[in-house]
């Protein structure tokens, strides 16, 4: 998801593509292993990248940059108060992951993860 600040042209859009945001400036986090193509998708755009994750986070608050934040699941993410999480659009930003437990295990994770039958 784009994270957006709330006044951003784009804050009251429903999704966005990369194409829409090519050219913006925007905050990241490196080393995001297989989310690299986004540079390949954006190229106009300039990232300002920061490793520390509590500095990254200190920046995120106090710039008008927009940033990227998960969708992994309502309960966890958490999105600064000055932004606006838009969905991103392009298949690209959509990853699967799969959990693979023991039957006696299973309630243990069930609050986590979407249990299909």
């Amino acid at each position: 998801m784009f994270a957006l600040p709330k006044d951003h042209k784009y804050a009251n859009k429903k999704s966005l593509s990369f194409s829409d945001m090519n050219g913006e400036n925007m905050l990241l986090m490196p080393d995001i292993s297989f989310w690299s193509f986004v540079l390949e998708k954006m190229p106009d755009s300039r990232f300002l990248t920061q490793n520390d994750r509590y500095r990254f986070q200190e920046l995120v608050q106090a710039s008008s940059l927009p940033c990227f934040v998960t969708d992994v699941s309502e309960n966890y993410r958490v999105t600064a108060e000055n932004r606006i999480a838009i969905p991103i659009s392009d298949k690209e930003a959509t990853a699967t992951y799969y959990l693979v437990c023991k039957k006696e295990r299973r309630q243990e994770w069930k609050a986590l993860f979407r249990v299909t039958e």
